[in-house]
Parts: structure tokens; C-alpha cells; sequence
């Protein structure tokens, strides 16, 4: 598998032949890095191809909530959301789900190009909670497949509109 230069990845599948014992998980757990675990195994069909049959692909981003803020506020890192921030986060996330195309968040497509068209199933930002001393939200998102940039160009976008940079007129 891969991922986009500076993005890392916290799970990954693999697609391999191998025999399948018992305690084929705690062998192969036994030669990797202490890091790098082995959860579970998955019998499938002998053509099965995880990077061309995935049905859902989804990205976590850990995000602080000062980033919510609004334009004029003159924030730190003790800003905290208010009652409604991310129920008005969601609002604007949810006009990405569905089908459309997403042509003018990647480069070299044109309007309307097929393949610039992608199915969002999910988008939203998590509940706020606190680490050392900051607030963060989880934004989750799953889609059957992204092009180069998409996610980060449509938080980007998104977080725009709610701090009041651009509207979603």
C-alpha cells in the first residue's frame, strides 16, 4: 500500500498467499518489530486484490479545534468550541457526501470529467475532547476512492467557510 508524501498511515492491509495455522498471528508477530502487529487474517477468494477491491477507503484527521475559530476571534491554544461548532462543522461537511465531482480539488481535471467524480459516505468531525492542555476533534472520512489532495483540499475548503474566510454560496 501507500500513502500520500507527509501522511502516515495507522493501519494497513496486505493481500499475500501464505499457509494458515492456529497461531499463524502470534508467529508472524513474533518476527516483526514490536511496533509493526499482525491483527487479523482474512481468508478470501485465490483473485482477491485489496487495493483494486476495496469498497470503502477511510482517513482520520486529528485536528485542533482552534481551527474551527471564528476569522475574527483572536485565538490560542485555550480556545475551546462553543455548544454549536461542530454541529455548524458538520453542516458544512455534509454538502460533500453523496456523488459529485470533485475536479476542482485535485489538479489536472476538467469539469465534469468522469473520473474526477467520487462517491463521500462519511464526513464529519468527531466530538471535541482534550490532551495536554488542547482541545482536538477527530474528522472522519470514507469514500470509495480519493484522487491526489481531494481530503485535504475539502477540509481545507471546509474549515474555511466555518471560520468565515468564504461562504458555501
Amino acid at each position: 500500500s501507500r500513502t500520500d508524501k507527509g501522511v502516515s498511515a495507522a493501519r494497513m492491509v496486505v493481500s499475500l498467499k501464505m499457509l494458515q495455522e492456529d497461531d499463524t498471528i502470534e508467529k508472524v508477530n513474533n518476527v516483526l518489530p514490536s511496533d509493526i502487529r499482525l491483527q487479523h487474517i482474512v481468508r478470501v477468494t485465490k483473485n482477491f486484490n485489496c487495493q483494486s477491491q476495496a469498497d470503502a477507503r477511510t482517513y482520520l484527521y486529528l485536528t485542533p479545534t482552534f481551527a474551527f475559530s471564528p476569522v475574527t476571534e483572536v485565538i490560542n491554544e485555550g480556545w475551546r468550541c462553543g455548544p454549536d461548532t461542530i454541529t455548524d462543522v458538520n453542516n458544512v461537511f455534509k454538502h460533500y457526501l453523496g456523488v459529485h465531482y470533485y475536479h476542482n480539488y485535485t489538479s489536472g481535471k476538467l469539469p465534469m470529467e468522469p473520473s474526477s467524480q467520487r462517491y463521500i459516505m462519511e464526513f464529519e468531525a468527531g466530538q471535541p475532547f482534550e490532551r495536554q492542555g488542547m482541545e482536538w476533534s477527530v474528522v472522519r472520512v470514507k469514500g470509495q476512492s480519493f484522487m491526489l489532495h481531494q481530503i485535504r483540499k475539502m477540509v481545507g475548503l471546509g474549515i474555511s467557510i466555518v471560520r468565515g474566510h468564504t461562504s458555501l454560496k
